[in-house]
């Protein structure tokens, strides 16, 4: 293994962010573990769409601090908005070597998706945001759904080095979670309806993409 420094930038929604809960972790800190020697910045963001992580993507492509661009491809369909921030503003740190985002990023981004049209919660929130939300996704075809993101996803693989999906197999050249764990393993670490992992899962993950990285020369 490379022993010199590295700092390491990573993009994706709440399958790398993780979820709050008792255990908090994710795939990221346990890769931290691997590697104390190197420095990860964890920005994924519940929620938001790959037109949001794209942003924060180039963002760190202009900042030459960063060594070994991480990204993980989230649900197509999604639609974030932001206001003007940078990548700085937005994180802090909570290990030695670990940095993420900090937990009011929402006063900087908004995003809707289908989960969040359908939310009861949602509907009592925010009425105009949810009535956006609805004729948004009533004009959308899945075709175009489908357009946009494989063109995110061409500019996403030419400018990071390791990108893959958690969930969907939209295109047969992004390594994916579930096609390598299968159904049912996929579904053993699976703790909600969001098909979010549990300790276990992250750490698999985390030895996956580790050994993806090892394979490629990149760590």
């Amino acid at each position: 293994k490379n022993m010199k420094s590295k700092n390491i930038a990573v993009f994706g929604c709440s399958w790398t962010q993780g979820i709050e809960s008792e255990g908090f972790d994710n795939w990221v800190v346990w890769l931290s573990k691997l590697y104390p020697q190197h420095t990860f910045y964890n920005f994924a963001a519940a929620g938001t769409a790959i037109t949001y992580h794209t942003h924060l993507l180039e963002q760190v492509m202009q900042d030459k601090m960063f060594d070994i661009k991480l990204f993980q491809v989230t649900s197509p369909g999604r639609f974030s908005w932001w206001k003007s921030h940078t990548f700085k503003e937005m994180i802090y740190q909570k290990y030695d070597n670990y940095y993420c985002m900090y937990q009011d990023y929402g006063k900087f981004i908004d995003r809707i998706n289908t989960g969040t049209i359908l939310s009861q919660k949602f509907l009592k929130d925010d009425h105009k945001k949810h009535k956006f939300g609805v004729e948004y996704y009533k004009r959308l075809t899945d075709d175009q759904i489908d357009l946009d993101h494989r063109v995110y996803i061409n500019y996403v693989k030419d400018n990071v080095d390791f990108y893959f999906h958690h969930r969907g197999l939209y295109e047969s050249h992004v390594p994916c979670v579930f096609t390598e764990l299968g159904e049912k393993q996929f579904y053993k670490y699976v703790v909600d309806d969001g098909d979010h992992f549990d300790k276990n899962g992250n750490q698999w993950e985390a030895n996956w993409i580790n050994k993806k990285l090892v394979e490629r020369n990149i760590l």
